[in-house]
């Protein structure tokens, strides 16, 4: 059962890879979710509050329903202004100063909040449980001086009245930061990531000189964006275009992350390789893939290319570059949702043994009559019972008490765990010295082991070293012990931010925090390089580096 949790996404916009891999959407047309849902509901947004209501209990079921973890929904400005439509071509309603003047700047909020208030206001009470909406008030500073003024226009007035043109961004900027203002009070419980587009290039350059973008564009993305930053809210920001010579500077606004990317403008490993580093990068996936090729071929592709960006990019999000539109096939477009699912193997919650199982097995039939008596239990409920009937079941008997231990883990918080894992790695081979090694051998020697000795439980170890670590002999040491002490913390299941839900165990594992790692203290060389090969090849020690760990121990 596939559980939301927006904390995926957020690990995104903060450049950290994800326990699981989340995808994304910027837009996905309602048409494409009725064929998905087999439900017309599409032409309800325009409505009155009956429609509304039915709209969004169908959009609102759409996205965790297709495995999103957050609900993408925006209000673009545009569709309230007074003549507006410039934005697709054509001249808007100012094209001097006489009507930037006249314009009714002042009534343009008011607007917006009586065309888009109940609309927010029934996306809310639609929200399913546990999920938070992506987006806020669409359309950034150029789309809207597009559609007031015109592409060709603006070059125009650009030359014949370059204060008004300036005044116009300004203006525009006021506007953003009115209805924003608004906006975050109002509806910042619901939406955990803010964002707004701006398409401001072409396939070949930005639709304006970037020196413009800079002095004219720019200043307004600062108050907008720092009004949502000072709100708590991460900002994703979406362009169209080959935008790079102006991306340092939208960076350096605090921006967390970016969308918007064609193949024919740049493959998204030149995003990776430029930006990766900085910020978070969501998308990847042309669509024109989506419309030329099977299902067969876009979900291998899909797989293929998710797997590399997600294996070069900290924070990332896999779904299409741009947009789902109406004329995207719905086969190609439920083919790439099937790849990115195959990309994220992990479930939400899982349940495992830190010893061999003993021979007695699980307790199946207590397990589905507890399942049976709540059909509705939801996945963490259900793994925290697993973990409660398994330990009840060897509660009575005596020839298998010895190996009983039983974790419910959950999979979101077990990137915090690898974090400090990383650091405590870091820190023990800053400077790894003879002495330094002994200590961590001896702590390793006095974790809790099981069955197979080279498994020791992670928070028995990092309460070992803790001690080991007080011994200030080496410069180290100091480092190690912090590190040590915050990590043993991190793995008790009372603190809330642990990984660890429930633990069940028999009394000769009292001390067992739920989580082994690989600690072996003697191999063979042959069975060395075997060992270390298959373990180099893991997740938890590409991120952490426990591989480097365990060779130095060794």
């Amino acid at each position: 059962m596939f559980e939301p949790d927006h904390r995926h996404m957020l690990d995104v916009l903060a450049n950290r890879r994800p326990a699981r891999l989340p995808i994304y959407e910027h837009i996905i047309s309602p048409k494409i979710m009725e064929q998905v849902l087999d439900t017309p509901f599409a032409d309800l947004e325009g409505g009155n509050s009956h429609d509304l209501k039915e709209f969004f209990r169908h959009y609102c079921r759409f996205w965790p329903g297709m495995t999103y973890d957050t609900v993408s929904y925006e209000v673009c400005i545009t569709e309230i202004l007074p003549g507006h439509g410039a934005i697709m071509g054509g001249k808007g309603p100012i094209q001097n100063r006489a009507d930037f003047n006249a314009y009714p700047w002042d009534e343009l909020p008011a607007r917006y909040w009586a065309y888009a208030g109940p609309k927010f206001d029934a996306l809310v009470r639609q929200m399913p449980r546990r999920i938070k909406a992506l987006g806020g008030v669409g359309n950034g500073v150029f789309e809207i001086s597009e559609d007031l003024v015109g592409f060709e226009s603006l070059a125009y007035l650009r030359v014949d009245d370059p204060v008004t043109y300036a005044a116009l961004y300004r203006r525009i900027g006021d506007l953003m930061v009115a209805i924003w203002s608004e906006f975050l009070p109002r509806y910042g419980d619901t939406f955990a990531i803010c964002r707004f587009g701006d398409d401001l290039g072409f396939k070949t350059s930005t639709l304006i000189s970037p020196a413009q973008i800079r002095q004219f564009i720019i200043p307004e993305y600062r108050r907008v964006i720092g009004l949502i930053k000072a709100a708590g809210k991460p900002f994703l920001w979406h362009s169209c275009g080959r935008i790079f010579p102006i991306m340092d500077e939208v960076i350096a606004l605090g921006i967390d992350a970016k969308h918007s990317n064609e193949d024919c403008i740049a493959l998204f490993d030149q995003w990776i390789a430029r930006y990766g580093d900085r910020i978070g990068l969501l998308g990847g996936i042309d669509v024109d893939l989506l419309c030329q090729k099977t299902p067969e071929e876009i979900t291998q592709e899909v797989y293929e290319k998710g797997r590399q960006y997600r294996a070069t990019a900290r924070g990332y999000a896999l779904g299409s570059g741009n947009s789902i539109p109406e004329y995207v096939p719905i086969d190609g477009y439920l083919a790439m949702i099937e790849g990115a699912r195959e990309l994220a193997p992990f479930a939400d919650f899982f349940v495992a043994s830190q010893e061999v199982e003993p021979m007695e097995g699980w307790p199946y039939a207590a397990i589905l009559r507890a399942i049976n008596a709540q059909p509705r239990i939801g996945p963490r409920e259900l793994a925290e019972l697993i973990v409660d009937e398994y330990a009840r079941s060897y509660g009575g008997k005596t020839r298998s008490a010895a190996t009983v231990t039983q974790s419910a883990i959950d999979t979101a918080r077990t990137g915090i765990t690898e974090v400090l894992a990383k650091e405590l790695v870091d820190a023990l081979l800053a400077d790894p010295a003879p002495l330094l090694r002994s200590m961590t051998q001896r702590a390793a020697d006095q974790a809790l082991a099981f069955q197979d000795r080279s498994y020791r439980d992670l928070g028995s170890f990092a309460a070992a070293l803790a001690t080991e670590a007080t011994w200030n002999l080496h410069r180290n040491a100091k480092r190690v012990k912090v590190i040590a002490e915050t990590l043993r913390d991190h793995m008790v299941s009372r603190n809330p931010d642990a990984p660890i839900l429930r633990v069940g165990f028999l009394p000769s594992y009292a001390e067992a925090t739920g989580l082994s790692v690989f600690l072996p203290r003697i191999l063979s060389p042959t069975r060395r390089e075997e060992a270390m090969r298959v373990y180099r090849s893991l997740v938890f020690a590409e991120r952490t580096g426990w591989d480097r760990l365990v060779e130095w121990l060794l």
